[in-house]
């Protein structure tokens, strides 16, 4: 197999003196399509990555086929991902009802370069595949900016992610817009409580529990309510 080699011609330095912020259109289909705005911050060595869902409504209510009475609530809280080359880890906030930290070890994607190239919005772009966190994913990043980030926790390409899509087509990212920024990338406190991916997963199934039993205690004797939890599908499979 062929290995492409990459020359970065881009001032790095650059880096150094200048954060630089991009925008992506974000689509996922985990549970119908959903839209979001999310933004990439990045400096040489470090990258926050900010996403919300965009929503309609607050609350919408449904009525399936069986009569029974449905009632969603959209997520809209303002997710963050904190990648650090420097310090190699990758702290998420993520919210049940309380704001949690999660950290994990740095663990850069192997990633497969192709010798496709194509222009987005102007810049030469490469296309390159990895295996990520359950997900197999292609990708088109440019060495015009020769930033080792990209959307979520997508990173160690030697050019920024511009486009990336997982093979499934559940999740789709294409940035809208890349400009200098004057804006920080927030400080993550280290000495807070970190937990890992299995704590917060088995803290969300104790605050449906919650759920389950504040919903039962809630409705008449005579009524009867009968509640299930899926773990829902997301970014990573395990």
């Amino acid at each position: 197999m062929k290995k492409l080699l990459f020359i970065l011609l881009f001032p790095y330095f650059v880096f150094a003196q200048q954060n630089f912020e991009v925008s992506y259109k974000m689509i996922t289909l985990f549970n119908g399509i959903q839209n979001f705005e999310s933004t990439l911050l990045f400096d040489k060595h470090q990258s926050q990555f900010v996403y919300t869902q965009i929503v309609d409504k607050d609350i919408s209510t449904t009525v399936n086929d069986e009569g029974n009475f449905i009632v969603k609530i959209p997520d809209t809280y303002t997710y963050k991902i904190f990648t650090n080359l420097t310090d190699k880890y990758i702290v998420q906030r993520l919210k049940l009802k309380e704001e949690y930290w999660l950290k994990e070890d740095l663990s850069i994607p192997k990633w497969e370069f192709k010798e496709e190239t194509k222009k987005i919005s102007g810049y030469d772009c490469h296309k390159a595949i990895t295996n990520f966190k359950g997900r197999e994913y292609t990708v088109w990043f440019t060495t015009d900016i020769p930033a080792k980030f990209g959307p979520w926790k997508l990173h160690g390409l030697p050019g920024l992610i511009l486009i990336a899509e997982d093979k499934t087509k559940e999740i789709y990212f294409e940035a809208t817009s890349i400009k200098k920024s004057s804006n920080k990338i927030e400080t993550v406190n280290q000495n807070q409580n970190f937990i890992t991916a299995q704590d917060y997963n088995t803290i969300k199934r104790k605050k449906f529990q919650e759920i389950d039993e504040i919903l039962k205690a809630s409705v008449d004797r005579n009524a009867s309510i009968k509640t299930s939890y899926t773990e829902p599908k997301g970014f990573e499979i395990n």
